[in-house]
């Protein structure tokens, strides 16, 4: 798992996080430029953006706690 500040990578999966939504597209924008650098591609079909709350591993993840 690789976290770095607003992002965290597990395997194949990228969550980018942020606390106000002003940012978010700028961040987003720094992670897919710098997975071009590297030759790294998504399939965005298989992205989900600016939700809320995320599934991942079974597990919830939302803006204030973890669900199980």
């Amino acid at each position: 798992m690789i976290n770095q500040r607003n992002t965290v990578t597990f395997i194949d999966n990228i969550i980018v996080a942020i606390d106000i939504e002003e940012g978010y597209d700028k961040l987003v924008e720094k992670v897919l430029r710098r997975l071009e650098e590297n030759n790294l591609f998504v399939k965005p079909k298989k992205y989900k953006w600016k939700v809320k709350k995320v599934k991942l591993l079974r597990v919830v993840i939302g803006p204030k706690r973890v669900e199980i």
